[in-house]
Parts: C-alpha cells; sequence; structure tokens
C-alpha cells in the first residue's frame, strides 16, 4: 500500500470521526448548538471529498472495509472526550476490525 493510500484514508477516517464527535458534542450542548451543526456539516463535506479521492486510489471492495477504522477512532475518543466506558466486548471488536483492516490491507490489489 502506497503513502498517499495510507494519507488518504487516515484523511478520509479522520474527517467521519470528526464528524461523528461533532453530531455528539450537538446534542450534548443546549447552547450555540449551531456550532456543532456547521462543524459536523464541514467534516462532512471533507470526508466526501477525501473519500471520492481514496475511490481513485482503491476498489470500492477494498477502501469500504478499510473505512472502518472510523469504529475504532469513535470508540477511542469517544471514551477520551466523554468518558465512555469501553469494556471487554467493544475491546474485542476493535481488535477484531484491527485485524480485518490488516488482512485486507496485506493483500495485493490492482
Amino acid at each position: 500500500m502506497s503513502m498517499m493510500v495510507i494519507m488518504v484514508l487516515l484523511l478520509t477516517v479522520t474527517f467521519e470521526v470528526s464528524e461523528q464527535l461533532c453530531w455528539t458534542m450537538k446534542s450534548r450542548v443546549l447552547r450555540r448548538g449551531w456550532i456543532w451543526i456547521v462543524a459536523g456539516l464541514i467534516a462532512h463535506v471533507a470526508q466526501l471529498a477525501a473519500w471520492f479521492f481514496l475511490l481513485k486510489l482503491l476498489p470500492l471492495s477494498v477502501a469500504l472495509p478499510l473505512t472502518g477504522l472510523d469504529y475504532v477512532g469513535v470508540a477511542f475518543m469517544s471514551a477520551w472526550l466523554f468518558s465512555e466506558r469501553l469494556d471487554w466486548r467493544r475491546w474485542l471488536g476493535t481488535w477484531l476490525i484491527v485485524i480485518g483492516m490488516v488482512m485486507i490491507g496485506w493483500g495485493g490489489w490492482s
């Protein structure tokens, strides 16, 4: 996997995690919630642009499973920012996602 593909993949995942965190912040704050809506929309547009660029670099059958990393990012960021508890089932699911991504990334494609 080239460095360009990795960078675009991480950018796509970062924007998706940011978008999800913005929606969560909007649901938790009562005042000035419009700021989080605007930030979420900006993150969504940026994520779509990165996703379209990623699809130019990878086939859909490879790109879509690799973006499963956003589940891992949302789990860790919600535990850090919102003090959500990660029990053993979430840890297991997170590691299964990571193992699956390694298996998909390890395989070659043209």
